[in-house]
């Protein structure tokens, strides 16, 4: 597990994504030529939520306890089923992406959450 607060976590993963063109959709993480690649990639420069999440802690299962078993997604999309589909929404965009993850990391979760 994380070293890191869920906090942390989640500002790091949006540290991440914010720059113009870091973020994407449909894979956890792209190359700078647009193809799918592994979280751990050294070419890996474009996430979607899930995989900066994954990024910052080092693994997909350790990204899943932070955004579900710890509450996160919660906070960051209530109505979502998962973060994928709250992340490849059609009409989502990046500062959506980037709020998000901000707001969450400013809100603790309430007593019996996560």
């Amino acid at each position: 597990m994380s070293e890191l607060s869920v906090a942390e976590v989640l500002n790091r993963a949006a540290d991440l994504i914010e720059p113009e063109g870091a973020w994407c959709q449909g894979h956890y993480a792209r190359d700078a030529g647009g193809w799918s690649v592994d979280i751990g990639d050294p070419d890996a420069c474009r996430f979607c939520i899930v995989g900066a999440v994954a990024r910052v802690v080092g693994s997909l299962e350790e990204a899943e306890v932070i955004l579900y078993e710890q509450g996160a997604a919660k906070l960051i999309s209530p109505s979502s089923r998962t973060m994928s589909g709250f992340n490849d929404a059609a009409n989502r965009t990046q500062a959506e992406v980037v709020s998000a993850l901000r707001l969450a990391a400013s809100t603790p979760p309430r007593v019996g959450e996560g």
